[in-house]
């Protein structure tokens, strides 16, 4: 009721300085006792209103101007009332025209013109107004035009203001959750049931470790994943998931230094853009290499149905970033070696099926020496053949890398490895997942043989955990070692 009540007070206020307008410009400017109707006809077209100042030389000149014939024509040409930029500047200064047949949509007051050119681009060249459809479609009239622009001119202002208020707003709600995320310390926490999640904490916990130790202190925030190359694990929309579910687990806090255009509010709701927050790891005093640890440990260090599960998943992971990390590679090659786009759109899920099939039988850098060759083979190709272009060289490199992959596997020569270079970063928690890997590897070992000597490090028994006693062999009472699996 309020709001309406608002609405129609404003309404009212506008209608008053319209007509305040418009009356002070007639009063002021045209007075009305003055003044010629033209055609001198009971219905005439033109009402010429002859402003106060005027002598009567140019009130004759200003007669002759605006006088209109019943034929539809200007009665006399300018040039022949003197010289015509005096005329037309003696019209505009002493007299105004009212266009009585084309009214003022919002008012209905006719529409004032100073020239004749005005008088027809307004009313047309017979001074009907039929070029008008309606009087929905005329112009304003000059005091409306005012008023309307000074309506304006306030909603611009007030919603300037709604705009300020609403920024001071946000920011004040975006310093209160910056001030709240940096008091967060991870005394209670959900646990991590994801191994990509766990992989991906160590990542960053490994990489806020090496950047605090540059910097010299603490304190020094995550990436954001617009600051990394490659992000976290190669594919953006992974690591949008797992760093939301690290964020929800409160695993992750948001740092301070996150910028404010990270943050936007929908429905009266605090927001955030994931891809631009640079984190925090709130572990406060409990050490995160425990903490990271003891997860890894609850989720792939236990042999049962939920354990197998999540040891798949993470060597799935981990193929998938050394798949990615390969298709970067030879991606590179093409576009900063050769000069060739990259692999075509058409051919990358054939490409990215090659590599996982490779890596199963090679490693990750063998394949980089196979991409190599591939990619070095498809640029010899297209120099021997004029007619190949540098697109279908690039499609050349997936059929060429296929086949030499299986040339590999038929005749088992040894293939040397290859590392990326420099420029080209791996995703960030694809170091750490190979630490894991390996502990994994040997936890696998030791649950598929736990008395084998290499195994346990015992002194005493054989390499089968068998010693001998009394001349008979028995099994060794040595404690078994089980690995754990730790970054």
């Amino acid at each position: 009721m309020a709001t309406t009540k608002g609405a129609e007070r404003r309404s009212s206020v506008g209608k008053r300085q319209r007509r305040r307008l418009r009356e002070r410009q007639r009063t002021q400017n045209v007075p009305q006792s003055q003044h010629w109707d033209y055609p001198t006809t009971h219905d005439p077209l033109l009402r010429v209103f002859l402003k106060s100042g005027a002598d009567p030389a140019q009130a004759g000149i200003i007669g002759e101007y605006w006088k209109f014939t019943t034929d539809g024509t200007w009665a006399c040409r300018v040039a022949d009332l003197g010289q015509p930029r005096s005329v037309t500047e003696t019209v505009a200064a002493f007299s105004e025209a009212a266009l009585l047949k084309v009214p003022c949509r919002q008012c209905g007051e006719p529409l004032a013109a100073t020239s004749r050119a005005q008088a027809t681009q307004l009313a047309g060249h017979d001074l009907q107004g039929s070029k008008w459809h309606s009087i929905s479609h005329t112009p304003l009239c000059a005091a409306c035009q005012a008023a309307a622009a000074a309506e304006e001119r306030e909603r611009q202002q007030r919603q300037a203001e709604q705009e300020r208020r609403r920024r001071e707003n946000l920011r004040r709600k975006i310093d209160d959750l910056l001030a709240r995320e940096n008091e967060l310390t991870l005394d209670t926490r959900d646990p991590l049931h994801s191994p990509v999640d766990i992989i991906v904490l160590a990542a960053m916990h490994r990489m806020a470790t090496a950047l605090n130790r540059h910097e010299g202190g603490h304190g020094v925030p995550v990436p954001s994943l617009e600051d990394l190359t490659h992000g976290w694990t190669g594919s953006a929309d992974r690591d949008l998931e797992t760093i939301k579910s690290l964020y929800t687990r409160r695993w992750l806090a948001i740092h301070h230094n996150t910028p404010h255009d990270a943050f936007f509010e929908r429905d009266g709701e605090l927001m955030l853009t994931v891809d631009q927050v640079r984190w925090r790891l709130p572990f406060g005093k409990v050490s995160a290499v425990d903490a990271i640890n003891a997860e890894l440990q609850s989720c792939l260090g236990i042999a049962d149905e939920i354990g197998i599960a999540a040891r798949k998943e993470f060597t799935e992971f981990v193929q998938d970033m050394e798949v990615w990390a390969v298709r970067d590679y030879l991606d590179d090659l093409l576009t900063r070696v050769y000069g060739y786009p990259a692999t075509p759109r058409e051919r990358a899920a054939e490409l990215v099926d090659i590599i996982r099939a490779g890596l199963t039988e090679y490693t990750r850098k063998q394949m980089n020496a196979l991409a190599w060759r591939a990619a070095d083979s498809a640029a010899s190709w297209k120099e021997r053949t004029p007619r190949v272009g540098p697109p279908e060289a690039a499609s050349a490199a997936v059929t060429i890398l296929r086949r030499k992959l299986e040339d590999a596997r038929e005749r088992r020569r040894p293939v040397p490895e290859y590392d990326p270079p420099k420029s080209l970063t791996d995703p960030s928690a694809l170091h750490p997942a190979d630490l894991i890997r390996q502990r994994l590897q040997e936890l696998q070992a030791w649950e598929a043989s736990p008395r084998e000597k290499q195994a346990i490090e015992c002194p005493e028994c054989d390499e089968y955990g068998w010693i001998e006693e009394g001349g008979k062999p028995r099994t060794c009472d040595h404690p078994l070692v089980k690995p754990t699996i730790m970054i």
